[in-house]
Parts: C-alpha cells; sequence; structure tokens
C-alpha cells in the first residue's frame, strides 16, 4: 500500500510538472509566432493594427482610464504604499481576465509594460521584486500564477531580480461577493514566509499582484515581508478596483 501510494504521489508530482513545461512551452510558442507572424502588431483586444503602442490600438488604449496617484492601505499602525496602472474597468479588466483564464500572455506583456511604465514615471526604488503567491492546489488547475508572470515580465525588464518570499498555506473563500470586512477576515493568516531572511534584510519590496480591491490580500502579504526584515514593502498592481 505504500508503494502504491508513492508510487501514485511521483505519478502526479510528473504529471504536474508536465503542466508547467506545456505552459512554459505555450508561452514560449506565443512570442515566437508573434515574431514570425508579426501578430505583435496587432491590438491584444481588437485584432486592429497598432498604431503608437505594441499591444492595444489607439482606440482601445483610450478605453484605459489611468490611475495618476499613489495611496495607501492603512490597518493597525501599518501604512503600505501602493501604486496601481489603471482602474479596473473596460480593456484593463479585459486583459486582466484573458491572461488570468485564457493564458494570454500578449496581453500579460501588455499590462506588465505599462506597470512598467509606472515604475518610470513615479521613480519608484526597490532592490527586490516579488508577487502574491497562490497556493498549490490552484497552481496546479491554472498551470502559472499570472501576479508571477507579470513580476517575471518586470523584473526582466528592469534588470532587478525577483525573490520568491511567499506562499499561500491555505485556501480561502472566492474574494468574488464578499464585502470589506469579509475579504480581510477570509485572506487572514493565509500567507507563509518562505525566503531568506537575510536577503531582504533592510531592503525595499516591490510587491506585485494583477488587481487591488480591499487591499488585505496585498496588506497582509507586506505584513509578513516586514515581519521577516524588510524594510519597506511597495505595492505595484495592474488595475484597481474598489480601494
Amino acid at each position: 500500500m505504500l508503494f502504491s501510494f508513492e508510487y501514485l504521489k511521483g505519478k502526479l508530482d510528473i504529471m504536474d510538472m508536465l503542466k508547467k513545461v506545456i505552459t512554459n512551452l505555450i508561452y514560449v510558442l506565443d512570442c515566437t509566432l508573434n515574431l514570425v507572424y508579426s501578430d505583435g502588431d496587432k491590438c491584444c483586444i481588437c485584432d486592429n493594427y497598432c498604431e503608437d503602442t505594441s499591444f492595444l490600438c489607439n482606440s482601445c488604449y483610450s478605453k484605459i482610464r489611468f490611475c495618476t496617484e499613489k495611496y495607501y492601505i492603512k490597518e493597525k499602525i501599518r501604512e503600505i504604499e501602493c501604486y496601481s496602472m489603471a482602474y479596473y474597468s473596460s480593456v484593463i479588466k479585459e486583459m486582466i481576465v484573458n491572461l488570468k483564464y485564457k493564458s494570454d500572455f500578449k496581453s500579460g506583456k501588455a499590462l506588465a509594460e505599462m506597470m512598467q511604465g509606472i515604475i518610470y514615471e513615479k521613480n519608484i526604488k526597490f532592490d527586490y521584486i516579488t508577487f502574491v503567491p497562490m497556493t498549490k492546489k490552484y497552481l496546479k488547475i491554472r498551470g502559472y500564477n499570472q501576479s508571477e508572470f507579470l513580476a517575471q515580465y518586470i523584473s526582466r525588464h528592469t534588470d532587478v531580480k525577483m525573490l520568491e518570499l511567499l506562499k499561500k498555506n491555505k485556501d480561502s473563500k472566492d474574494q468574488i461577493g464578499l464585502d470589506s470586512d469579509e475579504r480581510w477576515y477570509n485572506i487572514r493568516g493565509c500567507f507563509e514566509f518562505i525566503g531568506n531572511k537575510n536577503d531582504i534584510k533592510e531592503k525595499n519590496i516591490l510587491l506585485i499582484d494583477d488587481v487591488i480591491t480591499t487591499g488585505a490580500t496585498a496588506f497582509y502579504c507586506a505584513e509578513k515581508l516586514i515581519n521577516n526584515n524588510a524594510n519597506n514593502v511597495i505595492v505595484l498592481t495592474a488595475a484597481k478596483s474598489k480601494i
């Protein structure tokens, strides 16, 4: 029986690994096809020709409601500095949904590029990049973490190292449909620090996520990093919903 269990576990681990490899291959193939067939010139929303940007036509780009100012998540005695590239509506909402549920990495690259623009525009300074984690269960289902994808892209294009510092150690209820208080209670205690405290001692960390709503997820992730020697945590998301 023990042998059978270990054998089955090994098979499942191999399947998980293959799923991740296939997802990465899809991403590489997507990039290659974009180069070969010049799909990079097509809008990732409507497929029209992109005049001024690599990923969006002027019409779709004009529908984006950009965020212009930083804001803060305030809880207990802490304030966490936050930036969002745009509001969660229209084109940006569609791009995030497509990245999250349809493996649309072209939309993901567009989001990451615009987020990178915020870093330069606001002169955000940081030593390392990390991301909001998913549970192992949901990572297996989806095959990738959209926040990690955004963080990796930004890391490559800013030349700042990305570290995997957090783990989501338990499933929470889906945040959709929960009010503000329920969201804060729902996510509390879900995150664990898995990095090296010495690596981030007195360092400033840029925490990447796709959408911020009440700020509960970002706050508890930032709190966990600060409690493990980080000097400061700055949150950057692709979109801002209600906060």
